[in-house]
């Protein structure tokens, strides 16, 4: 029997939204982040996305997502 694991992105969404805009979360956050830290594997490639640009630039994307997005959209799988 296959069960549907019900899944709470409301706290996933709060920890991704703090490291889109906030270059402190993003200081103090980013470290922690491993593989694993997300259920939802989207949160994991955004995450992933936010932690490149944090690294290159010292601080979060804020309004430049939506450019990230728009850079790394032909790299995901179509199901993505």
């Amino acid at each position: 029997m296959i069960r549907r694991r019900q899944v709470n992105n409301d706290i996933e969404e709060k920890i991704l939204t703090g490291l889109i805009v906030s270059d402190k979360v993003c200081r103090d956050t980013l470290k922690l982040i491993r593989k694993d830290t997300f259920i939802n594997p989207y949160s994991h490639t955004i995450a992933r996305w936010v932690a490149d640009y944090y690294r290159k630039y010292k601080k979060a994307p804020a309004k430049h997502i939506q450019d990230l997005y728009n850079t790394e959209k032909n790299k995901l799988k179509e199901e993505e």
